[in-house]
């Protein structure tokens, strides 16, 4: 009977039913059997291995009860038991209770107060172990020089070294090996192969912690070398060496290497061990190769649950949150149940995708499975309600929330900015302050990012010299965040000085800096960071190339723009959609519509941006046939139009006096439900109805319109009035500009202009004497022209230009032909009541005039002249350029701020409308 109970004690024990066991143990005592010393040892040992903590409390008191002697090494197992179980109290009461302690139980003990994160008490304990005089083992440092690393204890780390020494046990393996870990978490990645190298012996242990070492201090290289010089040797690599060496190709982006290591890994037959496997798998996801990761996953034959996360963690590391998604629906199918490494990952494929649905069907799962408390998953469905933008959600699971940590606090500040609640965002910013929590990069940004958006440059200043004080103003990602800040508050002088504090800037950082020159008036600075970021980068991405381009665009200098297209070509970016838009823009802005086209013409694919880019091109130039045709094109392809989209169209009616064609577009936008009408597209139709002489109906639509109480419209239409000379609407329209905005010179410029044409000299006193009285002055009105890369400016009766003897000359030479050509001077444009030669040599010397002349002396013919002006151009100018293009066989662009006017032959694109 006695044999049958002990088999039957041995059988429950193996199969892990402790709880059986138990039972067994009492019946056995009733009968007065004792289970000898070996099943004893067996029970315990059981117990450990299945983390049985209950059953083997239970087992321990039965052994108590039944009188068991309890020697040193049952003693010494009872402390493993219960410190691997997460029992230390009662470890702690078995060693007290000791008669003797043995270096094991010493260093069971030690085991059992790192394994419980109280790593203090178990160095307290090791120095307690050495007074008592108690030798040290191998397994003793094996346990207590890990504790000297995960805090950071360097100096006891070292004086553990020396102490393995004089204990004898600098030979060993075992324990050299954890000091080279040791050094390695102190990131002594040197002294840590200075251990490798004196090592006596090294066997695949001692090469596994050395690799792991450069690998965990980001020294991957020198980690795939080293694991090369093993393979030559003779140290046969096991399922550690692969795994590690896997990591190292993937912390190098390596797929070509890591490929090669799987191919040799499957051939030994390690492709069969699951943690093998599941590095191979994340190798191919940190990777980028999708695919490969996922031939791999699906290679394993038993998966486990680490296995699972770490391919759903690739999807959502990658971005693909639709996989990832997929992919945790299939673990139930397969009896996996998630865990919350598993609803962390997949929380935030569901902030990736931003689908409030989605997190509120899993809320409810991750309640149900108790993981709520965790921190990670907590954190994580936090994130994902802020960046669905359901924020209430949100802020009601952070309440929720037992534990928080840094990142809890940045997920709810960031979903706070993304909702545009920037003082919730703040607010909660001053509470992190208070618990106290040290904010890092990523809760600047957020909080950046909310100053950005609302534009609000106190509070965003105030974080600005806070991250001064808590060093992080030097970190590129706050710094890039600082950069879209002061560039969208117009502060370049900010930018500039956030910029030169980052540590190391990256190319979103030259973008950015480029980018706020170019957006704030500094093309110039803009260009001279460019040609910087060259020099340091040799190649540039596609955000900072688009931004120069735009400043040689605000510019309109030609000659850089082309030398940015060169780059452009050499650096392989001639396929981007963004560059080739801006090379459009540029392009088109310097006057070189043909060029303009032809980088079109060769886009390998075209969206909406480029295809925007090129109607606009069409319409400032004066085909707006080629617009309006393109616009059709673009709805037969199935692109839908933006707000932009219908900007270029309505300027390309309202430039070719196509009023129906406008009218039946407008009526497009206002039906549109995507689209809201905004005051470029009101401005449009009043330019489109002033230029075709339309004034009172122009002024009635304006009056209906949303935006009938900006000045800017009205302008639009004062301008038309002066175009028509329309005094009587004029004054009106005059009367609603300076109500809504008196101190705009631009106005009282139209209203004194729209009076001399119609000699109304005593109106033209009274508004310029009410100028003066109010302080207004009129801009100057200048044109510039490019000559071998160097830009001459001119304004009216130029007398500082080192050519302008002969830039007069040619005048006086062209004048008379031009009349003889039939030109008549319009002394209307003479805003001045002199006789009539003083107006028409006033005529003669108007900037526009004087630029086209140095360009016919300057550039060898038949090269076009291309001339830029910072008003409209004047009405005469006009019809002289007309004449000069005949006259001189010269092709003549002149850009001003509304448009580009092409003079061939005589004529012009704009057909004079």
């Amino acid at each position: 009977a006695r044999k049958a109970t002990i088999d039957d004690l041995h059988r429950l024990c193996k199969k892990g039913e402790m709880k059986k066991v138990t039972k067994v143990l009492d019946q056995l005592a009733k009968q007065g059997i004792r289970p000898n010393y070996e099943t004893c040892l067996r029970i315990l040992r059981r117990c450990i291995s299945v983390n049985a903590f209950q059953e083997g409390r239970s087992i321990h008191s039965c052994l108590m009860r039944n009188a068991v002697n309890l020697d040193l090494f049952l003693r010494n197992t009872l402390i493993s038991m219960y410190s691997k179980c997460g029992g230390l109290g009662h470890a702690l009461d078995v060693f007290g209770r000791m008669p003797e302690r043995s270096v094991v139980s010493w260093t069971a003990m030690i085991s059992a107060f790192a394994g419980e994160g109280r790593k203090e008490d178990g160095l307290r304990y090791f120095g307690l172990m050495r007074k008592e005089g108690v030798k040290p083992n191998a397994n003793t440092f094996a346990t207590v020089i890990p504790i000297c690393s995960e805090m950071s204890k360097g100096g006891l780390g070292r004086g553990l070294q020396g102490l393995v020494v004089k204990c004898g046990f600098y030979s060993d393996v075992f324990v050299l090996s954890s000091l080279i870990g040791m050094y390695a978490g102190l990131g002594c990645v040197d002294s840590a192969m200075e251990v490798f190298t004196e090592m006596p012996v090294r066997d695949v242990v001692a090469w596994n912690s050395m690799i792991a070492a450069y690998v965990q201090t980001g020294f991957s290289r020198e980690a795939v070398e080293l694991f090369l010089v093993m393979l030559v040797g003779d140290i046969q690599p096991n399922n550690y060496s692969f795994a590690t060496v896997q990591k190292a190709c993937a912390g190098l982006g390596c797929v070509k290497f890591g490929s090669s290591v799987h191919a040799c890994l499957v051939k030994m037959g390690f492709d069969l061990d699951v943690f093998v496997m599941g590095c191979v798998v994340d190798m191919y996801s940190k990777c980028g190769n999708l695919q490969e990761a996922r031939r791999a996953f699906d290679n394993i034959a038993n998966r486990d649950i680490v296995a699972w996360n770490t391919m759903i963690s690739g999807y959502v590391q990658n971005g693909v949150g639709e996989e990832a998604i997929e992919l945790y629906c299939q673990m139930p199918l397969q009896g996996f149940i998630p865990n919350n490494i598993t609803y962390a990952s997949i929380l935030k494929a569901v902030a990736i995708l931003e689908d409030g649905v989605l997190c509120k069907y899993l809320h409810p799962l991750v309640i149900k499975s108790g993981f709520l408390s965790d921190v990670y998953v907590g954190t994580a469905l936090v994130d994902a309600y802020a960046k669905s933008l359901l924020v209430e959600d949100a802020e009601k699971v952070y309440t929720e929330m037992r534990y928080r940590n840094l990142v809890s606090w940045n997920a709810l500040i960031t979903g706070y900015s993304l909702a545009g609640k920037y003082k919730d965002a703040m607010n909660l910013y001053c509470q992190m302050q208070k618990v106290p929590i040290r904010p890092d990069p990523y809760t600047l940004t957020g909080l950046l990012s909310s100053c950005s958006m609302s534009k609000s440059l106190a509070e965003g200043s105030q974080l600005h010299a806070h991250s001064i004080k808590i060093g992080l103003d030097s970190n590129v990602s706050v710094g890039n965040a600082l950069l879209d800040l002061y560039s969208k508050c117009g502060s370049v002088d900010d930018a500039s000085r956030a910029f030169q504090c980052i540590d190391v800037p990256n190319s979103i950082s030259w973008a950015a800096i480029i980018s706020a020159f170019v957006h704030n008036g500094g093309e110039e600075s803009a260009v001279l960071y460019f040609r910087e970021m060259h020099r340091i980068f040799k190649n540039f991405d596609e955000f900072s190339c688009s931004s120069v381009l735009k400043a040689s665009a605000s510019c309109a200098v030609l000659e850089q723009g082309k030398q940015i297209h060169v780059h452009v070509v050499k650096s392989g970016l001639e396929s981007s959609l963004y560059v080739g838009s801006a090379l459009i823009d540029m392009y088109s802005k310097c006057g070189r519509l043909e060029d303009a086209y032809r980088v079109f013409k060769i886009m390998p694919e075209k969206n909406v941006v480029s295809l925007n880019s090129m109607i606009m091109c069409f319409a400032q130039h004066g085909h707006s046939e080629q617009a309006l045709y393109l616009f059709e094109e673009m709805q037969k392809l199935g692109i839908l139009p933006t707000s932009i989209t219908f900007i270029g169209v309505l300027f390309a009616c309202s430039h070719a006096g196509l009023v129906e064609k406008g009218r039946e577009y407008f009526d497009m936008v206002v039906s549109n439900h995507r689209i809201s009408p905004t005051i470029e597209h009101y401005t449009c139709m009043v330019d489109l109805l002033g230029r075709a002489g339309l004034l009172n109906e122009a002024e009635i639509f304006l009056k209906n319109s949303p935006f009938a109480f900006e000045a800017l419209i009205w302008r639009s239409l004062l301008s038309a009035c002066r175009l028509h000379k329309d005094t009587v609407v004029g004054s009106r329209v005059a009367d609603h500009c300076l109500l809504l905005d008196p101190c705009e010179p631009s106005t009282y410029v139209l209203l004194s202009n729209m009076y001399a044409s119609r000699d109304r000299w005593d109106d033209v006193t009274r508004i310029r004497a009410l100028m003066k009285e109010m302080d207004l002055e009129k801009e100057p009105g200048c044109s510039w022209i490019e000559v071998r890369d160097k830009v001459h400016i001119f304004v009216a009766n130029d007398k500082f230009h080192p050519l302008k003897e002969e830039i007069y000359d040619k005048l006086d030479m062209l004048m008379p032909q031009m009349k003889m050509a039939g030109y008549i001077p319009d002394l209307s444009f003479v805003l001045h009541d002199v006789d009539d030669e003083s107006k028409e040599q006033c005529l003669l010397h108007h900037s526009e005039k004087l630029a086209i002349a140095f360009g016919l002396i300057s550039i060898a013919h038949p090269v076009p002249v291309r001339i830029f002006k910072n008003l409209r151009v004047c009405g005469d100018c006009h019809a002289a350029a007309k004449y000069i293009s005949r006259i001189a066989a010269r092709e003549i662009i002149i850009r001003d701020t509304n448009r580009f006017h092409h003079f061939i032959d005589g004529l012009c694109s704009c057909g004079d409308y």
